[in-house]
């Protein structure tokens, strides 16, 4: 996983893409959730990643498409993080950074 997720900002919606890379075993039901640090009415209402929960093959790589909707136009930079975790998966957390575009 990267040491950060950049994602771009258009208006009110932000885009990104997750590489993820899986080591020497089978990764069991991996999912994604995303926390933020601001107030409940700055941070974004939504979160769309184009696959939530999937499997990886030794060695497999995966891109998803992440999706975030603001509920308003950021005044200055969102602090958040996105938590990979699985069955079998040691729970990782990667800093969003929101960069204007």
């Amino acid at each position: 996983l990267p040491s950060a997720l950049k994602v771009t900002v258009s208006g009110r919606k932000g885009s990104a893409t997750l590489q993820v890379k899986n080591g020497s075993k089978y990764a069991r039901l991996v999912r994604m959730r995303a926390e933020w640090k601001e107030a409940e009415e700055n941070a974004p209402y939504l979160v769309d990643y184009s696959d939530s929960f999937f499997d990886l093959l030794p060695g497999e790589s995966k891109s998803v498409g992440v999706k975030m909707f603001l509920a308003k136009d950021p005044l200055e930079k969102l602090s958040g993080t996105l938590v990979v975790e699985g069955t079998n998966v040691r729970s990782r957390r990667i800093p969003v950074k929101l960069i204007s575009g």
